[in-house]
């Protein structure tokens, strides 16, 4: 089993480079992802949001975030992937570190990290939620019956099982 080891995280970054940026266009990383994620970012962003963009690497999503009109604080573990970012967005605070620590920044700018709640806000058209990871909702559906499957509603893929804001489970009930 292998364990977090946050300097080879960065170091792998570092060398990876300019391919972090390309690889929605060259096949590493389905097309559909980057609307995919583009689209979500567009359902819940409104002008004068705080985003921490957390993994931001060389900062595409930076770059829309920017463009809904979010002020936008950029966080990667890879100081080479926060240069080429600069290198884009010259003016974004651009901080170097691991999304497993991000007591760095007040509590209130990490509401929903920390409990796990959207809450109201305007413009964003829904009550408060509670965002469930995949495990969370299988933890809460188990003792029912059998988990037979879990689906997010935009993909069937397993690692995309959490990456959405519907969640699919189906469960066999003796």
């Amino acid at each position: 089993m292998s364990t977090w080891d946050p300097a080879r995280t960065a170091e792998f970054f570092d060398e990876y480079g300019e391919r972090e940026w390309t690889r929605f266009e060259d096949g590493r990383t389905p097309g559909p992802s980057l609307t995919t994620h583009t689209r979500m970012l567009e359902g819940y962003v409104r002008p004068g949001d705080r985003v921490l963009d957390a993994g931001s690497g060389p900062g595409r999503f930076t770059l829309e975030l920017l463009r809904l009109g979010a002020h936008v604080t950029a966080l990667d573990i890879s100081p080479g992937q926060l240069e080429l970012l600069r290198a884009r967005v010259p003016d974004v605070e651009a901080v170097v570190g691991d999304i497993n620590d991000l007591s760095r920044f007040p509590d209130d700018t990490l509401e929903v990290v920390r409990t796990g709640v959207l809450p109201q806000g305007d413009g964003y058209g829904h009550l408060p939620m509670r965002m469930y990871l995949w495990e969370e909702l299988e933890e809460l559906l188990a003792p029912h019956g059998e988990v037979v499957e879990g689906a997010e509603k935009i993909a069937y893929d397993s690692g995309s099982r959490s990456c959405g804001e519907h969640i699919i489970g189906v469960l066999r009930v003796a």
